[in-house]
């Protein structure tokens, strides 16, 4: 459903338009530019003024009395007054009804006007843009709509020959197969690697449309996505560079010339009009473990750096010799290099239909509800767009994070590098990674204590979001971050694209606008998001580990969805609480209801369906465990003794290697998380292939009893 436009006239005012979805309402939009030009004595130039013009995007600007320009936007009905008045004498005020002033004419003013003039007001009203920036709709936009009719072709392909078919399949008969990807750390990136890289052995990754993530899953499909043709080429070479990521020392990440690295990018990112918060530094820590480059040869004058004392072991660690080198014989070693790709690039991977479409969530939810999240909303991102099905309200990926106003974009900033969109997909990590950062002034220290809280824990649990005071001698981190680390981590992660929109006097009938049942706040518009200034975008780990929800909104119609699982504690806890939820919210799903053997002894592969709800998908889980594995070193080639040792996998809930607060595993662990996926998926091939069939014959089904 799309926005459409209502015209209102009044008595006074000119005709008003306004763009709606049934949801939101967006309405006319003005701008008054206001410059401040100095009259009399400069020196009396140093008293300070305010600005204010109530409603405005822009909320009060303070400067020194004739110098600056300013601009405020606010709604075009809207009886709007400018204020300026002296912040050291409020009774010297200037106020200037906006109605009263022509468009587009430049008007003078002085002030103040009962003593000498210290500044001459410049104003000039303008309309501000017709055009939405935001798109107010709940269905696909253009972009995901003609990538599907691309990667249709694709999927019909690859069904026909994986499921040995004697026609083509029709258009209407192509069923919508999606992957779904939970978090859970590197566990979670290097497990979607072997799974991908099995579904891509048996022929049937060209079968899928759709890939979502979360959290840790997210890392997988960033590093993926750089490669315009990932799914069309072996995936040995991206495993090879996974396995150099994971199995590397991290004790770089945190030395201090990486922390001045870091300080200076968000300084960089606060000055251009970036919030500051502490999913920002988690974001370029992660992006340190996870993406490297080789540092280049360096300098006498860092080799003399190095030999003196300003550099502590954990620097020196950083650094090599030369083969044959000399006085000059020293270089970093493998410094991690700021990582430029973003969201939009991976557009460029969609342009032919030849990958699946990915689809990163996160969760929005309120500063002060983080610990019990009485309110919560989903958010999608996707190489197209950023939004919430739940408004019908999405932006163009490339300028989330920018400022808007009443769906207008009225400040761009430079499109985010794609870590820091990972800082707020995996940002279950923040608030434990916080509280290691106050105590610790060295990296070796920072792991030990991180890891330390985890040690003793018999299954992984969601860490508590607190408020904690750093120590009163910081250590060499947090005095660098003092500011950061004071705050709360996870709030105002970025500037609310849907600020100023009001809300349609029916918006909760909608039937697109999906309540959360536990919340009385839908029903109150005044306390969601579009009121709020800021997002506070979290990991959805803190809620349900799972990233289905874009693929249950009825306009993408999935059939069937491939749900990999990556939690060592509950087969099916997270895959039931997405059915709990679905119900709560009347989303059709299948009922998630495994026998009590099951539950004991979980399969690779369970598959999950209700011919009493056509409308819900199909769900095949594959939850992460090490069954026939055990026995089996590939589909029915029994091991032998000498190859049990390499069956063995640890996925206990209390001691296993990948729990997901390692952030180092040895080569070992990480070929055999490597082959334990790759073999679950491809010992399940069966039951892929019959799920994939009977996708074909509800598409079919369907086809015959559509009317005419």
């Amino acid at each position: 459903m799309g926005a459409w436009k209502l015209s209102f006239g009044y008595s006074l005012y000119p005709e008003e338009q306004l763009i709606s979805n049934g949801i939101l309402v967006a309405r006319e939009l003005s701008c008054l530019h206001v410059d401040l030009k100095r009259t009399g004595d400069p020196k009396r130039s140093e008293r300070q003024v305010q600005l204010v013009v109530a409603g405005a995007c822009e909320g009060p600007q303070d400067a020194s009395a004739g110098t600056g320009s300013f601009h405020f936007h606010y709604p075009a009905c809207w009886e709007q007054d400018l204020n300026v008045h002296l912040q050291d004498d409020p009774h010297e005020q200037l106020k200037v009804p906006l109605q009263t002033l022509p468009s587009s004419q430049l008007v003078r003013l002085i002030f103040p006007t009962s003593q000498e003039p210290l500044m001459r007001l410049e104003l000039k009203k303008e309309e501000g843009p017709k055009e939405l920036t935001v798109r107010l709709g709940c269905g696909p936009c253009p972009e995901e709509q003609a990538f599907l009719s691309k990667r249709k072709q694709v999927v019909a392909a690859a069904l026909k020959k994986a499921l040995q078919l004697d026609q083509d399949l029709q258009e209407d008969e192509i069923p919508v197969i999606a992957v779904m990807a939970t978090g859970g750390g590197i566990r979670a990136m290097t497990s979607l690697y072997g799974q991908l890289a099995g579904l891509k052995e048996l022929g049937l990754l060209d079968c899928i449309s759709y890939v979502t993530g979360a959290s840790g899953s997210t890392w997988a499909l960033a590093n993926l996505y750089e490669d315009p043709e990932w799914s069309q080429k072996d995936l040995a070479g991206p495993t090879e560079l996974l396995k150099t990521q994971v199995t590397k020392s991290k004790l770089g990440a945190l030395a201090p010339s990486q922390l001045w690295r870091y300080h200076k990018e968000l300084a960089e990112r606060a000055r251009l009009g970036h919030p500051t918060c502490f999913t920002n530094l988690w974001a370029l820590i992660n992006e340190a473990l996870l993406h490297d480059k080789v540092g280049r040869g360096v300098g006498p004058g860092l080799v003399k750096l190095r030999q003196s004392h300003q550099m502590g072991p954990s620097l020196g660690s950083m650094w090599e010799r030369f083969p044959a080198s000399g006085s000059r014989g020293f270089r970093l070693r493998s410094l991690p290099q700021p990582h430029e790709h973003k969201l939009s690039d991976q557009r460029e991977a969609l342009s032919r239909g030849q990958n699946p479409l990915p689809i990163y969530c996160a969760l929005n939810s309120k500063e002060q509800g983080l610990s019990t999240f009485e309110f919560g909303e989903w958010c999608e991102f996707s190489p197209y767009e950023v939004g919430f099905p739940k408004y019908g309200a999405f932006i163009p990926s490339e300028l989330f994070g920018s400022e808007f106003f009443m769906g207008r974009l009225v400040k761009q900033l430079p499109e985010s590098r794609i870590c820091f969109l990972e800082g707020i997909w995996s940002n279950l990590f923040a608030a434990s990674l916080q509280d290691s950062l106050y105590w610790s002034s060295e990296p070796s220290q920072f792991w030990d204590r991180w890891a330390q809280d985890q040690a003793n824990l018999d299954k992984e649990q969601v860490p508590h979001l607190k408020i904690e005071e750093p120590p009163t001698t910081a250590g060499r981190i947090a005095e660098l971050f003092t500011d950061l680390l004071t705050k709360r981590p996870l709030a105002q992660a970025t500037h609310n694209f849907m600020r100023g929109l009001h809300f349609h006097r029916d918006y909760f009938h909608h039937p697109h606008f999906c309540t959360w049942k536990a919340s009385k706040l839908d029903r109150l518009p005044n306390q969601l998001t579009p009121a709020e200034p800021h997002l506070c975008l979290l990991d959805v780990g803190y809620f349900i580990n799972t990233s289905c929800p874009p693929l249950l909104q009825p306009t993408r119609d999935v059939d069937l969805i491939l749900s990999l699982d990556y939690n060592l504690y509950g087969a099916f806890q997270q895959l039931q609480l997405v059915s709990r939820f679905c119900q709560e919210q009347g989303i059709p799903f299948p009922s998630i209801s495994p026998s009590p053997e099951e539950e004991r002894r979980p399969q690779e592969c369970h598959m999950f369906c209700d011919p009493a709800q056509p409308e819900a998908p199909a769900v095949l889980h594959f939850p992460l465990v090490n069954d026939s594995f055990q026995d089996y070193s590939a589909p029915g080639v029994p091991r032998t003794s000498e190859e049990k040792a390499a069956g063995k996998v640890n996925l206990s809930s209390s001691d296993s290697p990948y729990h997901y607060t390692k952030v180092t595993y040895s080569q070992e662990d990480v070929d055999k998380l490597l082959r334990l996926t790759h073999y679950n998926i491809c010992n399940s091939q069966n039951q892929l292939r019959e799920a994939m069939h009977q996708a074909v014959q509800r598409r079919r089904k369907r086809k015959q009893f559509r009317p005419e």
